[in-house]
């Protein structure tokens, strides 16, 4: 008994990441549908851990430190999509333990619209190294270095979100030469490997160049929580002048609020209201704390139970251990319509990338020809493909109703290819006859 008492802070800090990281887990691994960015997400660390190198063997968006990390548990745990849940679990886990060490059991209160709403895998790694930079603020030590070495790792981590943080950052070091550096270490890192790697060019190129016409193909605009996100930077911002720009917090929960930008749905969204509403119940008065965590837990749990609780399910011989039944069907349609012959298929979605994981079959370049992916370079890629489909035979899935992003290689291939039939809502596109 004595020695729980000496170690009764510990106890319960393991108890908080315990119970936060089986509930990400179940959530994300049982409770929830399969999204397009975690199709991605395990789609690129998979590439990795399979050899292939980032930016020059595939095309992604985002900069690379998610996927270099993921690719590591995908090598320990093996190729199956409960390998990144492992790591995301810790991260909530760990983001459990932060909060916990600020606002003690409000901790639960604050994670709910983060357990919910489970955000893309690499922004659970861009929340818990926020949550980390304001966990160091609040130690008495001077941990400046520390803040600018994690602020650039939020960079090649998420470009825009470590670009806004750079902003108060240098606002509030002390010695922002050192910062600087500090800062910009991760970047250069990375840079001299995938120079020496060859792949240094695309990764400007996809990941900075390549964010404008993501942004101009990806607006997404849900008024109802462009209202609240409104009143969420009206709050922050009153805060901060109230506090002559001396509050560290709701400055850099202030910049954090570009995770909205440019998908401004109901996912990037409660990414970004996450750390506002730790904020917000670590200020409020208790009448204030229960009315409004009241109110927001029945908003929440509605939402939760509209848009997510109905997609139950468990699929046990898929490669991603869950996904909708109806999914996997359709899975082993194309498989059969192609006679097993997968590795010249291509699709203008995610799809393209399950499909190939699925069967294990290698993916290439051309498994994510979309919109604001392409850089700069999009004539020459869909130069190189049509080369490609001159010497091989190519057969491309495209789905009607897809949104904007993928506007780019249905065009093209509509222009350029025969229709020669028709899977559900995909058709059935292909180069033979050219």
């Amino acid at each position: 008994m004595e020695w729980i008492k000496k170690h009764k802070e510990i106890l319960l800090q393991i108890i908080v990441f315990f119970l936060f990281f089986v509930s990400s887990f179940f959530i994300s691994h049982v409770f929830r549908s399969i999204t397009c960015d975690e199709v991605w997400s395990y789609g690129f660390s998979y590439n990795i851990s399979q050899g292939m190198i980032i930016y020059k063997d595939f095309n992604v968006l985002q900069t690379p430190l998610y996927f270099m990390i993921a690719s590591l548990f995908i090598k320990v745990f093996g190729p199956y999509y409960l390998s990144i849940v492992i790591f995301s679990s810790l991260l909530t886990g760990m983001i459990g333990v932060f909060l916990f060490q600020k606002i003690r059991w409000k901790a639960f209160l604050a994670l709910i619209p983060f357990l919910f709403f489970t955000p893309s895998p690499y922004n659970i790694l861009c929340t818990f190294l926020f949550f980390l930079i304001l966990f160091l603020y609040s130690r008495e030590k001077d941990y400046d270095l520390w803040i600018a070495f994690l602020v650039g790792l939020l960079f090649v981590t998420k470009q825009h979100v470590g670009f806004v943080c750079f902003f108060p950052m240098m606002f509030y070091s002390r010695g922002k030469v050192k910062s600087f550096f500090a800062f910009l270490s991760p970047f250069l890192f990375f840079s001299l490997y995938l120079l020496l790697r060859g792949a240094f060019l695309p990764f400007i190129d996809y990941s900075f160049f390549g964010l404008f016409d993501f942004g101009e193909s990806n607006t997404n605009l849900n008024y109802f929580f462009v209202i609240l996100e409104g009143l969420v930077v009206f709050y922050l911002c009153y805060r901060l002048w109230k506090s002559k720009f001396q509050d560290k917090e709701a400055f850099y929960i202030l910049m954090f609020q570009i995770m909205t930008v440019p998908i401004f749905d109901q996912g990037h969204f409660f990414v970004a209201f996450f750390p506002f509403f730790y904020y917000f119940l670590k200020e409020q008065t208790k009448f204030l704390l229960y009315g409004t965590s009241s109110f927001f837990v029945f908003f929440f749990c509605i939402c939760y139970y509209a848009l997510v609780f109905g997609h139950v399910h468990m699929e046990k011989d898929l490669l991603f251990l869950k996904a909708p039944d109806e999914v996997v069907s359709y899975l082993r349609e194309v498989y059969d319509y192609f006679d097993g012959d997968l590795s010249h298929v291509y699709a203008n979605s995610e799809f393209s990338y399950l499909l190939k994981l699925y069967y294990q079959e290698p993916i290439g370049p051309y498994d994510l020809l979309m919109n604001g992916n392409m850089g700069t370079q999009k004539e020459e890629m869909f130069s190189s493909l049509q080369k490609h489909c001159q010497e091989e035979t190519c057969y491309f899935l495209i789905i009607d109703d897809q949104t904007k992003q993928f506007s780019s290689m249905t065009q093209f291939v509509e222009e350029h290819y025969e229709e020669v039939g028709s899977l559900r809502v995909m058709k059935v596109y292909t180069s033979r006859k050219n």
